[in-house]
Order: structure tokens, then sequence, then C-alpha cells
């Protein structure tokens, strides 16, 4: 572990961070998070009412999973902002470390089975007291739920998806998906070809979903 620390009139103003380790494992329940290799570089900068951090390297083993900017801002005691941009993000890597974050189970169970990874996002949130408003942005590349038991799960699904907490929109990319639905059928069903949008919208009664524009070409029609 190496840190470069930087002070400004006596306060620390920056910090610079490399840790490298090796054979890493955490368990937690039956979540097990385990590496052979891990080489992270950061910094973090004190800003004007928060704080900025810069992800440049997240290599596991071998292999980069993450480059991140991010900026917290907290405006007073009941308001934080936070703003988010993420070049790159492998999911499948990282989810399982993800055990570790305090957050509602219902999250760590789809993010235990998430695969794929995510580009060019944004992410804009703001906390106020109780009220959390964010808009997301991102770009997917063969993302996927893994399924587990009798779960529905999917796999190789890319595009852009657009989302706030009140709606959201999904275009798929060109390419296809495979869906694995246990308790409908024994075989995953093959999608060679996906089109249009999918978008949903928080509703009194719950969340609507639509179709308006969707098309699909099953590998069996080809």
């Amino acid at each position: 572990l190496e840190l470069i620390a930087r002070l400004a009139q006596g306060k620390l103003s920056a910090l610079e961070t490399h840790l490298e380790a090796a054979n890493l494992q955490m368990k937690r329940s039956e979540q097990l998070a385990a590496l052979k290799t891990l080489d992270l570089r950061a910094q973090a900068q004190v800003m004007p009412q928060g704080w900025q951090l810069q992800l440049t390297q997240l290599m596991v083993d071998g292999d980069n999973q993450a480059r991140a900017l991010v900026n917290v801002l907290s405006k007073n005691d009941q308001q934080t902002e936070i703003a988010a941009d993420v070049d790159l993000l492998k999911l499948e890597r990282l989810t399982p470390w993800l055990a570790y974050v305090d957050a509602p189970p219902v999250v760590h169970q789809v993010l235990s089975r998430a695969t794929g990874q995510v580009t060019a996002m944004q992410l804009r949130l703001s906390k106020q007291a109780e009220a959390l408003t964010y808009v997301l942005h991102a770009q997917l590349q063969q993302a996927g739920l893994t399924p587990v038991g009798d779960q529905t799960g999917f796999a190789q699904l890319s595009g852009e998806l657009t989302a706030t907490e009140n709606d959201g929109r999904f275009e798929p990319a060109s390419g296809g998906i495979v869906l694995h639905l246990p308790h409908a059928m024994e075989t995953p069903v093959r999608f060679d070809q996906l089109g249009g949008e999918v978008t949903w919208q928080r509703e009194a009664e719950g969340w609507r979903v639509q179709m308006p524009s969707f098309t699909w070409a099953a590998a069996t029609t080809q």
C-alpha cells in the first residue's frame, strides 16, 4: 500500500493511493468474493463542500475492471449530491464484493447475478432528507442476469439505458438475447435480433411497462 497525502494550510487537500494485494477472499452468508491479484490506483481531492474521487485503475487478476470519476457534494446535513462518470465497469468480477455494501437484500440478490459490462455511464443523484432523485444513462454490453433456481435470467443483451426514479427507457443494440425461463422451458431461448424499445413509468398503482415498438427474430426462424 502506497499513500501520498497533500496538505494545504494544515489540512488534507488530496490523497493518492496505490494498493496491491494477492489471494483475497471474503465471505458473507453464501456469497464468496475472491481474487488472485489486485492493483488499484486512485486519487481523492477535497473540494468545496465535498470531495472528488478518480479511479484510474482497478486491475483484478490482470484485467482492468473499472475507470470512474465521482464527485460528492454535501450542501447541508440533509442534502447530498453525487455525480458519477464511469468509463468502464465490468460487472461479473466486481459484483460479489458489493455484498459487503449496505443495501437492501433485493439489491444484493440482483447484483450477485449480474454479468457483462457498463460503459459511458453518467449518474446524477440527489438525496434530500428521505427524497431520492436520479438520472442515469449508460451503455450495456453483453449484459445479463445469471439464472438461479427457478428465477428468470438472460444473457448477451446490449443496448442503451436511460432511467430516473420515475421512468426509464431501454433500446437494444443490434444483436440478440438469450432468455432463461426455468419455470416454463427446460432449455434457453435464443433471439438473434432485437429491435425497438421498452419503456416504464411509475404510476399510483405501480409500474407501467410498454413496448411501443418492439421486434425480434428467434434463432429457429433463420
